[in-house]
């Protein structure tokens, strides 16, 4: 949006929404002083007007310029892109553990059993590794590796 002549001069800031349907971008122009809470209020009003704003936007979520977060009172400059981030589903660490538990491979029932300490059916030696209290555990399970391997 360009300044109209004669009005204050200002900054064009680009508001990008995190909306559940996808990005939405709108520009807006404001004046010099004005902080992100404007920018956002001026977006707000410019899609609603135009009947664009996609339902389920927080408009009280965390904030950023340019993939930055900051706080909502933060002055951005001429061409900044002032985004709207809405919250994560789920932790980020969480969905990692989540999605390791349903990748690994499931232990048969009854404990280790014939596979030994390792998991590893037919490892030579592992057995003495879990009660010699783990010492040495790399170079044995290598040479585990290579009787395997012959």
């Amino acid at each position: 949006m360009a300044p109209s002549p004669g009005l204050a001069p200002g900054k064009s800031c680009l508001v990008a929404i995190d909306a559940p349907c996808g990005p939405v971008l709108q520009a807006v122009f404001l004046p010099a002083e004005a902080a992100i809470t404007a920018a956002l209020a001026q977006a707000r009003r410019l899609l609603e007007a135009t009947a664009a704003a996609p339902a389920g936007i927080d408009w009280e979520g965390a904030v950023g310029i340019w993939g930055r977060r900051c706080d909502r009172s933060e002055i951005p400059t001429d061409g900044d892109r002032v985004e709207l981030y809405r919250p994560l589903a789920m932790d980020p660490r969480q969905r990692r553990r989540a999605r390791a538990r349903t990748a690994r491979p499931q232990v048969a029932e009854g404990g280790a059993g014939a596979a030994g300490a390792s998991g590893v059916v037919g490892a030579p030696g592992v057995a003495g590794a879990a009660e010699s209290g783990g010492a040495g555990l790399t170079s044995l399970s290598m040479r585990s590796t290579r009787s395997l391997r012959k």
